[in-house]
């Protein structure tokens, strides 16, 4: 046995042997396409895999000499934008989108909160106070005395030595030399400013020849030079010091806003006592650590637009290096941010490269003369940061972003990859003609599709695909792949974002868990699919296959591709001047059709779709009524009509309960409903429930009926609904649904609203107030 493992290792070995003679790497210098493909493949039999997601880049080697040596390749960031940010420069205000590179969560989100918030009080200001670059050559003398003299002889030579300097860049100004004499050495700070370059590379080089006219200029002096080194580690040169931070290595730059205690509030959700009082507890602890300068996560920011805008990434830690200082305001907060050794330039390196110099263009940083406008916009990005970041940790929702409600990942779990055509054959049992009959099934890249404020939600608590996607079949027809989020994490989702607005709702909101809106959302939406109705399918994309794993917490569905060249007003609840009478008509035929399809339906009511009674929790419902009072989103007077409707729950839940039941989409918005080939389609059906029919008319009514128009929309569909009720019944249904969808739905979206900014809540919100005044008028006549 141990005879034949040693003939094995050694044909292995051979093996590897005959490959790394094949596959000789070229010269470093080759920038050819051939030589760079050479590297790859290299890199592939070390491994024994295929690498084909390192392959593909768009950069041309040819142009990238001086920038890197045995080219293969390039590597892909993802790169958002946050802001706007409003800068105020030179007495004018501009709002800026600021491209970063990251693949950390949040970050974008987070720099975007703390805009929004140094925005809504009118911007930043920032000052760029020097800019400077050094190197630190170190001389070594025969002992302390020459070392002395040698420092006098510096300061003679001073003039000569700048001249020297300049003959060998056009920018790199000397502009003092600071001797430091340590026993025999002399460690020479030489001191440039180097304009809009971060003058590493030209520094070293002025430096070098002005070391090499020192060394023959002491050979015939008194003073005994032993020998020199180019950097003595006194430049600090990509690393943290306090010298660095004290004389500027880089640019030093502050940035300042004053954030009133109204937009701390609603915005940051938090006070300015507070964050003072976080700020001075954590102080005291920062000098014991012996940190330098005092900051949260200011390297994060500076990361990210490093790698967005092709700077010396060696140099983040450094230019990481800040002091954030918080001041009470008459206003409310005074916040200051300031980085004194900020290495970046808008020329030279990395900056003229592609993605790079597009980056830098978008923000009118790119070229000569823009440097100090770099500066500055790191800063107040770097300060936008700081301040939502402190405010999540002083408000605690830092810790909400990661709440999963103590659920663990399962290690299972079902990957989009995993969807082959393989899979399909052997796991969706009910696949249509077009599916059962295909030869092949791939993913499509190509295609991006929007997804809705549950899965946008959930991916905040989530690391897993969910969501659509889009998959070719036969290499010709397309069709969607969904992939529903667990209920557990929608709620966690919606927590999550519940702790950024206010914790007292968040706690309240996961006492709910088991008895909300999206309890079960993750099997509805499957289950409504399986109904059986002939009108109910005529306007329903087509189903060509679910599957269901609760072990690989996978609920998935393959859905009909809604081809935009067949697709009309989708996504249109910004455009609600689209929904015309005529238009708004159609929808109410079909959906009371789809309503009449399933009234009191023994199988809807048997399956996960009924969820029981209409359940108002009140102490949330309170919570969430004070909060956005709060906000000044409402009025008090309005804050009155909706504790009145509080007030009344078991009066009009009861209505609902014991009203006329069917199966309601209960999400029925133009977010998701469309016009495919004139025909209205009724998507994304994982709210939908056994409910009263008047609920779906309430929510559809109040995103596209103006104001003129609620009686005849009314009187349209109760002439369509088939319900053998009198009209006072009908309108006491409605008014019911409408109290329910007011507070069940449309608040907890306020919460949201004030986190994530739903451009369509203030419009719903006010609508549906004016629809039940009028039912209640109907009612009262």
């Amino acid at each position: 046995m141990k005879i034949n493992e040693t003939h094995s290792n050694s044909a292995s070995e051979q093996e590897a042997k005959v490959v790394k003679q094949k596959l000789s790497a070229p010269s470093r210098f080759d920038y050819s396409e051939a030589a760079r493909l050479n590297r790859i493949a290299i890199l592939e039999a070390q491994c024994g895999e295929n690498l084909d997601s390192i392959q593909a880049t768009d950069l041309d080697g040819l142009s990238l000499k001086g920038n890197i040596e045995s080219y293969a390749g390039s590597i892909s960031i993802p790169m958002g934008i946050c802001g706007p940010l409003k800068i105020n420069e030179k007495g004018e205000k501009e709002d800026l989108y600021i491209p970063i590179a990251t693949s950390e969560g949040a970050l974008v989100s987070s720099i975007t909160r703390g805009a929004l918030a140094v925005s809504l009080c009118g911007g930043f200001k920032a000052k760029v106070l020097r800019k400077r670059m050094y190197r630190a050559p170190v001389f070594t003398f025969d002992d302390i005395d020459h070392a002395d003299e040698f420092v006098s002889w510096l300061e003679d030579n001073f003039d000569t030595i700048k001249c020297i300097t300049k003959k060998y860049s056009n920018f790199a100004d000397l502009k003092k030399i600071k001797p430091v004499l340590i026993g025999r050495n002399v460690h020479a700070k030489f001191i440039y400013e180097c304009a809009d370059a971060s003058g590493q590379n030209m520094t070293t080089v002025c430096t070098w020849q002005s070391c090499l006219w020192i060394k023959e200029e002491l050979l015939t002096s008194k003073i005994k030079l032993v020998e020199f080194f180019l950097e003595g580690n006194g430049s600090s040169d990509k690393k943290v010091s306090v010298g660095s931070a004290m004389q500027t290595r880089g640019t030093y730059v502050t940035a300042e806003c004053v954030i009133s205690e109204k937009v701390l509030k609603r915005i940051l959700k938090t006070s300015s006592t507070d964050l003072i009082n976080l700020y001075l507890r954590s102080l005291p602890i920062t000098r014991l650590e012996g940190m330098t300068g005092y900051n949260v996560n200011v390297a994060n920011a500076v990361a990210a637009i490093f790698a967005s805008t092709g700077q010396d990434l060696a140099c983040i830690h450094e230019s990481s290096t800040a002091v954030l200082n918080f001041e009470k305001h008459e206003k409310g907060l005074y916040v200051s941010l300031t980085l004194p050794s900020l290495v970046i330039g808008t020329v030279g390196g990395g900056t003229g490269l592609g993605h790079y110099k597009d980056c830098l263009k978008s923000i009118g940083c790119a070229g000569a003369g823009k440097v100090e406008r770099f500066a500055k916009i790191i800063a107040g990005a770097a300060l936008s940061l700081e301040l939502s970041t402190m405010s999540a940790i002083c408000g605690g929702q830092f810790a909400y972003a990661h709440d999963k409600l103590g659920r663990n990942n399962p290690k299972d779990q079902l990957k989009t990859k995993d969807i082959t055509k393989e899979f399909i054959n052997e796991n969706f049992t009910d696949q249509s003609t077009l599916v059962q009959e295909s030869e092949s099934i791939e993913h499509d890249h190509k295609i991006n599709i929007e997804n809705g404020i549950i899965t946008e939600a959930t991916s905040r608590v989530v690391n897993k695909s969910l969501g659509f996607t889009s998959l070719e079949v036969n290499k010709e027809e397309k069709i969607i792949l969904k992939s529903k989020p667990l209920d557990t994490d929608v709620i966690a989702g919606f927590a999550a974002i519940a702790g950024f607005a206010d914790s007292d709702i968040r706690r309240k909101f996961i006492k709910t868990i088991h008895n909300n809106e999206f309890t079960k959302c993750h099997i509805r939406e499957i289950e409504a699919y399986r109904m059986v109705s002939k009108d109910f399918a005529r306007y329903m994309p087509e189903l060509h296959g679910t599957y269901v794993s609760a072990q690989k917490e996978a609920y998935l569905l393959l859905l009909e591709n809604l081809n935009f060249s067949q697709i009309e007003l989708m996504n249109t609840q910004g455009s609600l001047e689209l929904w015309i009478s005529s238009t708004r008509e159609l929808i109410y035929d079909a959906i009371s059709k789809v309503h009449k399809s399933f009234a009191n339906s023994q199988e809807v009511a048997e399956s996960s779709l009924n969820l029981g009674k209409v359940n108002i929790d009140k102490d949330l419902t309170k919570s969430i009524i004070t909060y956005i009072r709060a906000q000044n989103y409402i009025s008090a007077k309005t804050e009155e009509k909706l504790e009145e409707v509080l007030n009344n729950v078991e009066q009009w839940a009861k209505i609902i309960n014991e009203g006329p039941k069917t199966l309601t989409h209960n999400d029925f918005n133009p977010r998701n409903i469309c016009f495919k080939n004139g025909r209205p389609c009724f998507y994304d059906w994982e709210l939908s429930r056994f409910n009263s029919p008047y609920r779906d008319l309430v929510e559809f009514m109040s995103f596209t009926t103006p104001s003129g128009e609620i009686a005849s929309d009314i009187e349209y569909y109760f002439a369509k609904d088939g319900q053998e009720l009198s009209k006072q019944e009908k309108l006491e249904n409605m008014l019911s649904c409408a109290n329910e969808y007011l507070l069940n739905r449309v608040l907890f979206y306020y919460v949201g609203h004030s986190v994530n900014e739903y451009e369509f809540m203030p419009h719903i919100f006010n609508k549906t107030l004016e629809i039940i005044a009028y039912l209640e008028g109907q009612l009262n006549a």
